[in-house]
């Protein structure tokens, strides 16, 4: 089972005291709260909601009358616990905010599992970014209300070209597209989201013939398929499957890109993430700086004292540099016991300057560690006009590291003094 981080607070909506014993047993942790209501104590569920509004319902009774239009006011999932699964009983599937319908009779069953998979869905949906190009200002309101419920991080537009104007400036993990609208060219925004980025996620919407547009928005490059009318069950399910599935591959670029033992990124990263920065430099004649940094005598702390320790330095090392640079500051691991900095809009002696914080703060957090004091060497290079080549410039830190190695240790040494 998946964890729960957030605290969260479920009402139980029934008379049945066995069944909501066992279901605060069941769901009763330190992060989920639970309180129990008679469904027939309408009033005071009205005013107990203004105040403190639940994560999530959980009603055990088959009259809804007056729980489904409170629930879906106050944008409060629903989930209904039945007998069986009669088919009058899964319409509610169609009623907002019925989320889940369950089967619950004597053995009652767990019911946490599925609880934690929807808060834990609710939790992925917050953070993904969808973008809606729905041209119907009906089904725009159908969808908000949806986002409202399910917690979508969701934007809404009407036209195919201002959606291409979206996707040209800001990143999305997921585009919900009714294809249907007769005033724009659906092929021509497919085709260009398409060779544009090949794995952003793409629902297609659509009322045509159910077979024909399958074929057709295949071909076209989406990948999944709703034919209009839908149930809402299987829109909600279409798109947490796929946001399971960009969250995936966001994790497994991530492992791709971060150093395992120091979580810091690693050398090919680094590139990728200074170019935005070196391009921002070059176009504004900003001046920016690479500090080489190499942990002094590392391989006697391995030697002496064994490789979890020096794991345990490296890491160390890692937080300390963090915490003495800014946010924006790209800091990597380059290899062993040396790192790379990359610091944007800063001259040469305002370079040295942060140079000499990192290497003072290192040495004061790691001077009684080991039996004597850990410290650190640094080189750096500044480009301040002209063409740029990183490369080079990263060569150049290298070779001030080398000179502050050779000179004692413990210090920042700058390229230009050796001119």
């Amino acid at each position: 089972m998946t964890n729960i981080s957030e605290k969260r607070l479920i009402w139980i909506l029934s008379d049945q005291e066995d069944l909501i014993a066992f279901l605060r047993e069941d769901l009763i942790t330190e992060t989920i709260q639970v309180k129990s209501y008679s469904p027939h104590d309408i009033q005071e569920i009205k005013n107990e909601i203004l105040h403190y509004p639940p994560d999530l319902m959980i009603s055990c009774h088959h009259k809804l009358t007056d729980i489904l239009p409170l629930a879906n006011r106050e944008k409060i999932p629903l989930m209904i616990l039945v007998p069986e699964h009669e088919s009058s009983v899964l319409e509610a599937y169609n009623h907002f905010p019925v989320v889940k319908i369950l089967e619950m009779s004597h053995p009652f069953q767990p019911i946490r599992p599925v609880v934690s998979e929807f808060f834990n869905d609710l939790r992925n949906h917050a953070r993904s970014k969808i973008l809606f190009i729905l041209p119907d200002e009906t089904e725009r309101n159908i969808f908000r209300n949806i986002s409202q419920i399910y917690k979508y991080g969701a934007t809404f537009i009407e036209t195919y070209a201002r959606a291409e104007e979206l996707l040209e400036t800001k990143p999305y993990d997921l585009v919900v597209v009714n294809v249907d609208n007769p005033d724009e060219d659906s092929e021509l925004l497919l085709s260009n989201i398409r060779s544009k980025d090949a794995n952003l996620p793409i629902l297609a919407l659509s009322a045509g013939h159910r077979r024909v547009m399958f074929h057709r928005l295949y071909d076209l490059g989406v990948n999944d398929f709703l034919h209009i009318p839908f149930d809402i069950d299987e829109l909600t399910l279409k798109i947490s499957g796929l946001l399971r599935t960009v969250l995936s591959m966001k994790a497994i670029k991530k492992l791709s890109e971060v150093d395992y033992l120091t979580q810091l990124l690693n050398r090919r990263s680094f590139y990728d993430q200074i170019m935005p920065y070196i391009n921002l430099s070059r176009r504004q004649n900003l001046p920016f700086s690479i500090i080489m940094t190499d942990i002094d005598h590392f391989k006697r702390i391995n030697d002496t004292f064994g490789h979890d320790t020096g794991d345990k330095i490296l890491i160390e090392s890692a937080k300390i540099m963090r915490n003495n640079l800014r946010n924006y500051d790209i800091l990597a691991r380059f290899g062993g016991e040396e790192f790379v900095i990359f610091i944007s809009n800063v001259n040469e002696i305002n370079a040295m300057y942060v140079g000499e914080k990192l290497r003072k703060g290192f040495k004061d957090a790691l001077n009684d560690r080991l039996d004597k004091p850990i410290t650190m060497s640094l080189g750096v290079s500044t480009w301040a006009g002209g063409e740029v080549d990183i490369d080079k410039l990263i060569q150049q830190a290298d070779k001030a590291l080398y000179v502050s190695k050779n000179s004692g240790r413990n210090r920042v040494t700058h390229f230009r003094n050796l001119l």
